[in-house]
């Protein structure tokens, strides 16, 4: 379908002239009328009646005319919708995440967000990391926030981005490494750095407690039941109120982990992906900064007293 012939025509049905037509387009008068015969050929129809040196809509010219008006509408609408898209006047967008980076940027994210661009449309879902990443290759979710693992080899079809770096420590109870170890299972992303890390030292255990969750993990440390490989943003809190402690694990290398927001190469980010991006890298550059920091630096008195250097420690 050829919309200027269509936009021809609307002309004239408006102007009441072929003449008055050419002159609003610019165009010519013969122009005008072989656009008009090329609608009728397409269509097999006659739209006009010439009466004299006046012209009237026949049925067919009527019916087509309501339909053209409507098409351009909506065709001269497309410029302003993308406009519109691009200032994110309206929209939505959808993020799958784990429940680890669900804790540690979503929160703060989606207030930022929300202020700046109240039309859009927020959903979110969490999930296992396996589920998290199935949801951008299925194309239920725009954008994933996980954290690495280190057993998934790099996709073409994802983009991986990092958003920030967060230690991960061994912690118990009490900061003895006697207790059995909890691991995670596969399906959980820090199994992987688990694995990498205790391959050739760390602790022990002939009969290791196995989870799938990050909190899972961390509340059996704080009852006491195991160590438990943990991020430094879900231990600190508990490490500066005494209630976890780092375990000493000698010849176990320190690791980074990190967080990531993933989407796809092909698809790209929408303007709202990119503008919750930013935002989120905003945040975590804060996060992780106050992550990295020794624990209890800035609970220290300036005395130095006993209390602050076993925070420090």
């Amino acid at each position: 379908m050829n919309l200027e012939r269509l936009r021809v025509f609307r002309t004239i049905v408006e102007e009441g002239s072929f003449r008055r037509a050419a002159e609003r387009l610019f165009l010519s008068q013969p122009s005008v009328s072989q656009n008009i015969a090329a609608l009728e050929r397409e269509y097999d129809v006659r739209l006009f009646e010439r009466k004299g040196r006046t012209i009237a809509l026949t049925p067919e010219g009527r019916a087509l005319h309501v339909l053209a008006s409507d098409l351009l509408r909506k065709a001269d609408d497309i410029p302003l919708r993308f406009r519109e898209m691009q200032m994110l006047k309206y929209g939505k967008l959808a993020i799958a995440t784990t429940p680890h980076a669900m804790n540690a940027l979503v929160p703060e994210a989606f207030r930022l967000f929300r202020a700046q661009f109240p039309h859009i449309s927020l959903s979110l879902a969490a999930g296992n990391a396996r589920d998290t990443l199935a949801a951008i290759t299925d194309g239920a979710a725009e954008l994933a926030l996980l954290g690495k693992n280190l057993n998934d080899a790099p996709e073409s079809r994802l983009t991986q981005r990092v958003l920030g770096i967060d230690p991960v420590l061994l912690v118990s109870g009490d900061g003895t490494p006697e207790l059995p170890l909890i691991r995670y299972s596969a399906d959980c992303p820090l199994a992987s750095v688990a694995n990498a890390l205790f391959l050739h030292s760390g602790p022990k255990s002939p009969e290791p407690l196995t989870v799938n969750d990050i909190d899972a993990a961390r509340i059996l440390a704080l009852q006491g039941v195991g160590s438990a490989l943990l991020p430094e943003s879900r231990a600190r809190d508990d490490l500066r109120a005494g209630r976890l402690k780092r375990v000493a694990t000698e010849g176990m290398p320190p690791f980074l982990w990190e967080i990531q927001a993933v989407y796809s190469t092909v698809g790209g980010l929408s303007y709202a992906g990119w503008e919750m991006v930013r935002i989120l890298d905003r945040i975590a550059a804060e996060f992780f900064a106050d992550v990295t920091r020794p624990v209890g630096a800035d609970d220290a008195d300036p005395d130095g007293t006993e209390e602050a250097r076993s925070l420090r420690d």
